[in-house]
């Protein structure tokens, strides 16, 4: 919207939402303007969700037939493969509808789920209580924290209905446990703005599998990529302690907010950056790859009150939870190892070229390869003119004409904040399924608890617009106690 590339009506649609997302046309569209970007005569107008998921199934398959493997065997295995799709009410219908026309990429549709991490209100408070607010622009999602949160919490799973031929609610279990009983024992967390994963070649990830087989067997029930960190980035960082060690855990963005957090972190930075045996250029931060045994993180999460840690966000007048997926490294009872990858696959294929920070074959450690802003489209460019070369799938709904001939019933009315609060509140019904029996989560109880004592002060300079720093200053060092405690050791 900033860059003037498509407006806010065109973003209150599904279309533009990362699943729906066609990062060809994002670059036609520069180009109307700019001529920018050169599109590639082999260039596949398929949309990013569907990407991952044809990108994942064509690495596996060049793999099992690198083994020897047959066609039937192939067959089979892409049966056995177990995939989670974590989403909102926006595009519950788009993801659904393009599993149906692709016939399920060749998956088993009993192996494939949906989580719900749909937008729900922020808080006020009022008389020292948490009260759940009805303005529209209150309205937020809860992080990707909640992703996982929601995996074990009946009520936001949906599996496929082969006679409804709809995603319907998971009833009297959670789709982790879901998952186990279909014989799934690992998961390892793909996000969908990470170039690397759109590449076959490294969305099969088979050198961190064989890393995670053996931590397993050293006692880890979780593995974390992590990255050089070149700019001294404060957050998402992994430490560990002498009373923890092998085992590590990371410190979030909003845990790291506080003037006495973020003078320890450049402190530590500093630290790592000095010591010639490392190799680092500071402390390394989060990927957001984790691969974790599914078991062990549900006796976690229920040892927990079935949350991760909790944070807290203030946005737009509301206070509401902000919790990442990597403080599930802080649970109790999850042993993490940290790993870093010293080689960057795609510059070293020459796949994006390399920066001041990554030479080709150098092995200083692999950087981040993200899609999160405009800036990020050369790169995202680069790496499709790679990979369209190699993708073989034909995808039905993803085609450029199916996608415009979609459009017009997918555009939001002109009050973009109607549309926002019908089509995306948790309290509406999802798309796929008729019911919901979601289990409700007691937020007021969980704020409170994270408030305290400082419940009052909150309230009071909640409800002066003139205190909005000293509120800020509140707010980042109720989320910094954690890091604190942590740091000390």
């Amino acid at each position: 919207i900033n860059a003037g590339i498509i407006t806010k009506e065109e973003a209150a649609s599904p279309a533009f939402r990362m699943w729906n997302l066609n990062l060809w046309e994002v670059a036609r569209k520069i180009n109307q303007k700019d001529p920018t970007y050169t599109i590639p005569e082999q260039a596949k107008d398929i949309k990013l969700g569907v990407r991952h998921i044809v990108a994942y199934l064509e690495g596996f398959e060049r793999l099992l037939a690198e083994a020897g493997k047959s066609e039937a065997e192939i067959k089979q295995a892409k049966k056995n493969l177990k995939f989670v799709i974590t989403l909102n009410n926006q595009i519950l219908e788009d993801v659904q509808e393009d599993l149906k026309d692709n016939d399920f990429f060749g998956l088993d549709p009993a192996n494939v789920i949906f989580i719900l991490n749909d937008l729900d209100q922020g808080f006020t408070i009022k008389d020292g209580q948490f009260i759940k607010s009805d303005n529209p622009d209150h309205q937020t999602n809860y992080n990707h924290g909640f992703n996982i949160i929601k995996g074990n919490i009946p009520g936001f799973s949906y599996t496929y209905n082969q006679q409804t031929k709809k995603f319907e609610t998971l009833k009297n279990q959670v789709g982790f446990s879901y998952l186990r009983d279909r014989g799934a024992r690992s998961a390892v967390i793909h996000r969908i703005n990470d170039l690397i994963l759109l590449n076959p070649e490294t969305a099969i990830d088979i050198d961190m599998l064989k890393l995670w087989q053996k931590a397993k067997q050293e006692g880890a029930n979780c593995l974390n990529e992590v990255l050089n960190n070149p700019k001294g980035q404060k957050g998402g960082l992994a430490f560990t302690t002498e009373s923890i060690r092998p085992y590590g855990f990371l410190i979030e963005g909003l845990g790291a907010k506080s003037d006495i957090v973020e003078s320890k972190m450049e402190e530590m930075n500093q630290l790592a950056a000095s010591d010639p045996e490392s190799g680092l250029a500071g402390i390394p931060y989060n990927r957001l790859y984790t691969t974790f045994d599914i078991r062990a993180l549900q006796e976690s999460l229920d040892a927990n009150g079935g949350l991760l840690p909790v944070s807290v966000k203030y946005k737009n007048g509301a206070l509401a939870p902000e919790i990442p997926s990597g403080d599930l490294t802080q649970l109790e009872g999850m042993k993490t190892r940290m790993y870093l990858r010293r080689h960057d696959t795609l510059i070293d294929k020459e796949v994006l070229p390399e920066d001041d920070n990554y030479k080709k074959g150098s092995g200083t450690g692999a950087l981040i390869h993200d899609f999160k802003k405009v800036s990020d489209l050369a790169a995202a460019i680069e790496v499709l003119t790679y990979v369209d070369r190699l993708l073989q799938a034909e995808v039905k709904a993803a085609r450029k004409e199916q996608a415009e001939q979609k459009a017009p019933k997918k555009q939001a009315p002109p009050k973009q904040k109607k549309q926002k609060a019908k089509t995306t509140s948790q309290k509406a019904k999802p798309s796929a399924s008729s019911e919901s029996v979601s289990q409700d989560i007691p937020y007021e109880q969980l704020l409170a608890e994270f408030a305290g004592s400082y419940l009052p002060v909150l309230e009071e300079l909640m409800a002066d617009p003139q205190r909005a720093d000293e509120l800020e200053n509140l707010i980042n060092h109720l989320n910094a106690r954690r890091a604190l405690g942590k740091l000390d050791q």
